[in-house]
């Protein structure tokens, strides 16, 4: 039987450095499951067994993808998706690089940390017109930036702002996840895995222009 050939690159997310072993092991386990998940779903599809695989895996998996329990399943979140299609429409314009390589790569060009809005086009604009990929991208814009203008004009405890009142110091995740919806499953859209280290990193900071 012809396998699915895979060798997958190490993502560079795996590669983080001075942080504790269970946000680690956190990161490797998101990472994994969203890999294998994406590598199982191909393989059904193609009706190909992935190299690294054992038969008797690979047949177990094919008498589920083939049981009733599983095209229950897969029918009620067709149904889903056709029932929130402003969700289902957004599509992640970043190719195969993750959110978190995103966010590497514009700290190089800018010369600094870039914040979640830049971080978020860069992933979720169209290259070609420079248009947001969705109905979600362009209601959680329009949310998060509405939360960031009452955020630096009535200031939280804490947070820092400027003599003139044009800037204040928030902690983006927080007001990011509130547009959003909160996490789901761990995961937050538009940061995806890198959530998992935002109880460990520094609030991420941004200035209101």
């Amino acid at each position: 039987m012809e396998k699915l050939q895979t060798n997958p690159p190490i993502p560079e997310e795996l590669l983080v450095r001075g942080v504790e072993d269970t946000l680690m092991q956190n990161i490797f386990n998101s990472y994994a499951t969203s890999w294998l998940s994406k590598t199982f779903a191909e393989a059904r599809v193609a009706g190909t067994q992935p190299n690294w695989l054992g038969d008797g895996i690979w047949h177990d998996l094919q008498a589920y993808w083939n049981s009733d329990e599983f095209k229950a399943k897969s029918a009620k979140n067709k149904v889903n998706r056709v029932a929130n299609p402003v969700a289902a429409s957004t599509v992640y314009r970043g190719g195969s690089s993750s959110v978190g390589m995103h966010n590497r790569k514009l700290e190089a060009q800018l010369g600094r940390p870039p914040n979640r809005m830049e971080v978020f086009a860069d992933c979720y604009k169209k290259k070609a017109d420079g248009t947001w990929s969705g109905k979600r991208a362009e209601e959680v814009v329009k949310t998060y930036q509405k939360l960031l203008e009452e955020r630096v004009s009535q200031p939280a405890s804490g947070e820092v702002g400027s003599s003139d009142g044009t800037s204040s110091i928030v902690q983006e995740d927080q007001l990011w996840t509130e547009s959003v919806g909160g996490r789901k499953r761990g995961r937050v859209f538009g940061i995806g895995s890198d959530a998992l280290m935002s109880d460990a990193a520094q609030p991420w900071t941004t200035e209101a222009r």
